[in-house]
């Protein structure tokens, strides 16, 4: 007994006639029903969707449609899950049993992203495999598993045994709660404790139950010590679903806007893209065969470039590969699979020309600084997540990062609430508004600013008013004006301090993140000497001045240090490549001293100045030949190490030829197998059709009962004797009411088939007399399996 129902969707040749509600009736004390036009969905109750149907759950209904598609499966598990999905969020549980094929496997990744639960059937149990590694393929599945096991988690989930839903997790001021968002920041690198309370707890819910706790300081434990449970939470909070060209309709407006786009663009102009929270790459692809078709028919050059990021290590990883399934690309646009892609045996390759003009990096959207003079920003079904104050933070974030007019394309369950007065809606129902401008183009202060290094314990922040420690902090940059950056040894920003507007410069392009590519080119280069010397000495560089002038033409003069952060000077977190860059800014003088002061002494610190910065040239271009020298060296290695993998290589691929030519004989033998197997099914299917003929043309009633007497047939003639229909498939015969009296009938019954020997006797029943006959029912070994 419990409050869950259970639909069983089974592909089936569209006139196939279907047993399972035979099968499961055996099997199942609960009620088996097939699904009509419309059905009210009920607890305790097993529906099944005949052949050649398609099935949608709509609240509290089922809605079955007649499949048109003759190229899918019927009916489709996609399309079910789906439904199910949007229906009924986190109260899903889909599960992919045996079958061949991939259907089932956007389903499952519908299910995963509204918060539901997913299971695979286990490879070595299932008879057909490809439905189920096509569902733990798409990196959605919860629970691998055989049947037994599936049968085990669900009984834990319906009776309410294990903790997935909601009231389950502590509330957020809970220590432990707060203690699993830190880990999550350690593991990841970003905080979520803006994110929507309930999509937390749900993530966090469902892997307290998948190892069936129910305490979260039991969980805090665990995430402790295996790294494994916290790579699972991580990649719980990381849910990347998507898939090319998602939502037709709505794909199909931003391909408009994207060809308004292209066709305004000057000659040799760039189109700039990005998809931000692009998960594996399918989105980012699909806005580049966007822009790719935009540009193909223009009279002028456009140059097109995609950035694409997520927090997603492995997400990304898999994007820059470039490689997808048959099941993947299915979505595409007829001709684009053929167009953008080369065929690799069972896969499918993004070509080398659509490739390069997609750029993936793993960003921060909240923290990193965002790419500049964009033409598009694309972020679907990512800020769903994020509570109100962090949506605001990411909309200044996208106003700043677009140009004038520049387009911003949300997905179906978002909107610019809060941010109205700065982007405008060009088509509301597909979600697509253009970047107003009202406001000022500025970036907002939680990018350019940092937070604190470590805070212990991660607490969730709100929207009210700060802190002593923070106001302090705040005048404490705005009094000494403190500007400047945490780096790697490469230079790649980690976190921006106070205001460095002045000093730096947005550049396009992912180098945007390195600190020396943002300076003024003679800073850049002496910035990259001062990063090594400071690593190598563990102390203070400091750089000679250059010149800086501000926005009304006064100029002055900065310097640049730099000093290697150790690890009792900030956070255990740090590494020993973080180094603090600051920026020391001079008085400035005013324009009309400049305009008197330019002597020939002023002449000679040019000189002097173009002097030092080519002996830092110098000294930056030894350093390079010196590291391309170590390079060479391991690179030599390396090659002698290739060289050696060639030749086994060689040998592996002469064993695989003639593996080859073994599994093309095994192959065409299975092939012969096959036909047989083939010619025998029919044949079967010929003799059950005619066992049915037989049984429905025998003019007396007959029934067919198993060893336990449970009804396995019955022909139409039954039911003059016996209130019977084919909901009584499986019961007793003792269970079934019988419209005369017939002495002792189910002990007759069991006492032949216990002695083997026919009993015959005479029944009276509404004036006519009846000869019953009971006879062994044996199997193909003439072992007794019933009676008839």
């Amino acid at each position: 007994e419990s409050n869950a129902c259970y639909v069983v969707a089974q592909h089936l040749a569209p006139h196939a006639k279907s047993m399972m509600v035979e099968l499961i009736a055996r099997q199942s004390p609960i009620t088996v029903d097939v699904v009509t036009t419309e059905m009210k969905l009920s607890a305790n109750k097993v529906f099944i969707v005949p052949p050649n149907y398609d099935v949608d759950v709509q609240g509290d209904r089922l809605i079955l449609t007649k499949a048109g598609d003759e190229t899918r499966p019927k009916p489709s598990v996609d399309r079910f899950f789906t439904s199910l999905a949007r229906s009924h969020t986190e109260y899903s549980v889909g599960i992919i049993l045996s079958g061949t094929g991939s259907d089932g496997a956007d389903g499952t990744r519908a299910i995963k992203e509204a918060g539901g639960v997913t299971m695979a059937q286990e490879e070595s149990s299932a008879k057909f495999s490809g439905m189920p590694n096509a569902a733990v393929e798409t990196g959605q599945v919860d629970f691998l598993l055989k049947p037994a096991e599936i049968a085990n988690k669900v009984a834990e989930i319906v009776s309410g045994d294990a903790p997935y839903l909601v009231d389950k997790v502590p509330d957020e001021s809970h220590p432990g709660f707060q203690k699993v968002i830190a880990l999550i920041r350690k593991e990841l690198g970003s905080d979520f404790s803006q994110y929507k309370i309930g999509t937390i707890k749900r993530r966090l819910g469902k892997r307290m139950g998948s190892l069936g706790l129910d305490d979260v300081d039991d969980y805090v434990k665990v995430l402790e010590t295996d790294d494994r449970e916290l790579r699972a939470l991580a990649q719980e909070f990381l849910v990347s679903v998507t898939s090319f060209f998602r939502d037709d309709e709505a794909f199909g407006a931003i391909k408009n806007c994207i060809a308004e786009l292209a066709a305004s663009k000057n000659d040799s102009e760039e189109m700039r893209l990005w998809s931000a929270g692009c998960a594996t790459g399918e989105e980012a692809y699909s806005l580049a065969m966007a822009a790719a078709e935009a540009t193909r028919g223009l009279a002028t050059k456009v140059y097109v470039k995609v950035f694409a990021t997520d927090l997603d290590t492995d997400a990304i990883s898999k994007a820059r590969v470039g490689i997808y399934s048959e099941r993947e690309i299915s979505n595409l646009p007829t001709g684009y699979a053929e167009k953008y892609f080369d065929k690799r045996g069972d896969e499918f390759e993004v070509k080398k020309s659509l490739r390069d003009t997609v750029v993936f990096a793993r960003q921060d959207l909240i923290q990193s600084p965002p790419f500049v003079k964009l033409d598009l920003i694309c972020c679907r079904n990512v800020i769903i997540y994020f509570e109100n104050a962090l949506q605001r933070r990411v909309f200044e974030i996208f106003h700043y990062a677009l140009r004038p007019n520049g387009i911003l394309f949300l997905g179906k369950s978002e909107a610019i609430t809060g941010a109205t007065e700065l982007f405008e809606p060009l088509n509301k129902k597909a979600k697509i508004f253009r970047r107003l401008a009202t406001a000022a183009r500025t970036l907002p202060p939680a990018v350019r600013t940092a937070a604190p290094l470590d805070q212990g314990i991660v607490k969730r922040r709100v929207t009210h008013s700060p802190s002593a420690v923070q106001m302090a902090q705040t005048q404490v940059l705005e009094r000494f004006q403190i500007a400047g950056a945490i780096v790697t040894s490469e230079g790649v920003i980690e976190t921006l301090i106070g205001d460095v507007s002045p000093y730096l410069k947005m550049s396009e392009g992912l180098d945007t993140f390195r600190l020396q590519n943002m300076l003024p080119k003679a800073a850049g280069v002496e910035l990259q000497l001062l990063l090594k010397r400071a690593l190598k000495t563990q102390s203070l560089q400091t750089s000679r001045n250059f010149s800086l002038r501000d926005t009304v033409g006064d100029k002055s003069t900065f310097r640049i240090q730099v000093s290697p952060l150790k690890q009792r000077e900030v956070s255990s977190s740090l590494t020993a490549a973080q180094l603090l860059v600051s920026f020391d800014k001079n008085h400035a003088e005013s324009r009309e001293t400049i305009a008197h002061s330019e002597t020939d002494a002023d002449l000679a610190l040019r000189a002097a100045d173009l002097e030092q910065e080519l002996e830092a040239t110098k000294e930056h271009l030894q350093t390079v030949i010196e590291e391309l020298g170590v390079t060479n060296e391991e690179l030599q290695s390396t090659n002698e190490e290739l060289s050696s993998t060639n030749e086994e290589l060689q040998s592996s691929n002469e064993e695989l030829e003639t593996t080859n030519e073994e599994f093309q004989s095994t192959n065409e033998e299975l092939s012969t197998v096959n036909d047989e197997l083939q010619v025998k099914s029919a044949q079967l299917r010929a003799a059950f059709v005619d066992l049915e003929n037989i049984q429905s043309s025998v003019g007396v009633p007959m029934m067919v009962v198993d060893e336990a007497l449970r009804l396995q047939r019955f022909n139409p003639s039954t039911k003059d004797l016996f209130d019977v229909s084919l909901a009584d498939v499986g019961k007793n015969v003792s269970k079934i009411s019988c419209r005369c009296e017939i002495d002792f009938f189910s002990e007759k019954v069991k006492a032949v088939i216990e002695s083997g020997q026919v009993h015959e006797s005479r029944v009276d029943a509404f004036k006519s007399v009846y000869q019953m006959r009971v006879s062994p029912r044996y199997s193909d070994d003439q072992r007794i399996v019933g009676a008839v």
